[in-house]
C-alpha cells in the first residue's frame, strides 16, 4: 500500500543559519541590482537584470534552506515574506546611494521615503532620446509598486515551495539524493506498453513499476521515476512519477514538458530492491530531453 511522504516539520538552523544566510545575500544581490539600474541605458537589460537577481536569490534561497536543515515549509514562508521585504529595503537604499553619488544614504526609513518621493515627483530617466522630460508621478509610482510586489511576493513564494519534492532523513539527519541510472538519469516507462502496471503501481505499491517496460527514446508521453535515498543509511526512500509529454515549438524541435503523475511515497526495502536493479540497468543511449 502507498504511503505518502511528509516532511517532519522541523526548523533546523533555519533561523540562526539559514535566515542569516538570506539576510547577507540581500544586500549584496540588491547593490548589483541597482548598479545595473542607474548605469544601463537600455531598459530590457535592467529587466533581465531583475529576472537575473530573482534567480540567483531564488538559488541562493534554496541553498540556505538545505545548509540549515530545515523541513518547515511555514518557517520558509514567513522567513522569504520577512527577506522578500528586507531585499526592497536594501534595493532602495543601494539605489538612492548610487543616484547621489554617495552624498545621501538613507539607512532611516523615514528619511529613505522621503527621498523616494522626491525621487518621484523629478524622475531620473526619460522614454526616447528625444524626451525632454523625465518619467515621473502616477506612472512611476505604478512601475515601483509593481516592482515592490514582485520582490516581496517572490521571497514569499520561494520560501514556501523551495523545499518541493525534498527528502529528509531524520536519523540521519541529511537530504536524500536521487538514485538514478548507471548512465545518470531517471528510470523512464512506457505508458502505453505497461498501463496495467502504472495503474496497479500508482493505486497500490510503487514497486510494481519493476515489472514495467522502458519507455522508448521520447516516447510522448512516458513516466519519469524519482527515487530518491538517504546515501548513509539507505533505510529511507522514496518514490515519485511524473508523467513527461513532448510539444512542438516555434522551430519544429520537440521541447519536453512535466506534470505530476503520483504524490510523493515512501518506498519500502523489498520494494526498492526489486526496482534498484531496472533503475541501474536502463540502456544510455535513450534519449528522453529536448531535441537539439
Amino acid at each position: 500500500m502507498n504511503n505518502e511522504y511528509k516532511l517532519s516539520g522541523e526548523s533546523g538552523k533555519f533561523w540562526i543559519v539559514g535566515f542569516p544566510i538570506m539576510l547577507i545575500a540581500a544586500p549584496i544581490l540588491s547593490t548589483v541590482y541597482a548598479l545595473l539600474d542607474r548605469y544601463n541605458p537600455f531598459v530590457y537589460l535592467t529587466f533581465l537584470g531583475l529576472i537575473a537577481m530573482l534567480l540567483a536569490y531564488c538559488f541562493i534561497f534554496s541553498i540556505a534552506m538545505k545548509v540549515s536543515k530545515c523541513r518547515n515549509s511555514k518557517a520558509g514562508e514567513i522567513g522569504g515574506l520577512i527577506i522578500g521585504i528586507w531585499t526592497l529595503y536594501c534595493s532602495w537604499v543601494a539605489f538612492i546611494t548610487i543616484l547621489s553619488e554617495g552624498k545621501i544614504t538613507p539607512l532611516n526609513p523615514g528619511e529613505l521615503w522621503e527621498s523616494i518621493k522626491s525621487l518621484g515627483e523629478h524622475g531620473w530617466w526619460s522614454i526616447g532620446r528625444r524626451s525632454s522630460e523625465n518619467v515621473h508621478g502616477t506612472f512611476l509610482y505604478v512601475i515601483w509598486i509593481v516592482e515592490a510586489i514582485v520582490l516581496v511576493a517572490i521571497g514569499y513564494i520561494t520560501g514556501a515551495g523551495s523545499l518541493g519534492d525534498e527528502v529528509f532523513c531524520e536519523r540521519c539527519q541529511t537530504w536524500n539524493k536521487e538514485v538514478k541510472s548507471n548512465s545518470g538519469d531517471n528510470l523512464r516507462v512506457s505508458s502505453t506498453k505497461n498501463p496495467d502496471i502504472i495503474k496497479k503501481a500508482a493505486d497500490e505499491d510503487m514497486g510494481h513499476l519493476s515489472e514495467a517496460e522502458y519507455a522508448e527514446s521520447r516516447e510522448n508521453p512516458h513516466i519519469e521515476i524519482i527515487v530518491k535515498q538517504c546515501p548513509r543509511c539507505k533505510a529511507n526512500t522514496t518514490i515519485k512519477a511524473n508523467k513527461i509529454f513532448y510539444k512542438e515549438d516555434k522551430k519544429g524541435k520537440l521541447e519536453s514538458k512535466k506534470e505530476d503523475f503520483t504524490p510523493l511515497y515512501t518506498l519500502s526495502k523489498e520494494s526498492f530492491a526489486k526496482l534498484e536493479p531496472r533503475i541501474k540497468e536502463m540502456p544510455g543511449d535513450l534519449e528522453f530531453g529536448d531535441e537539439k
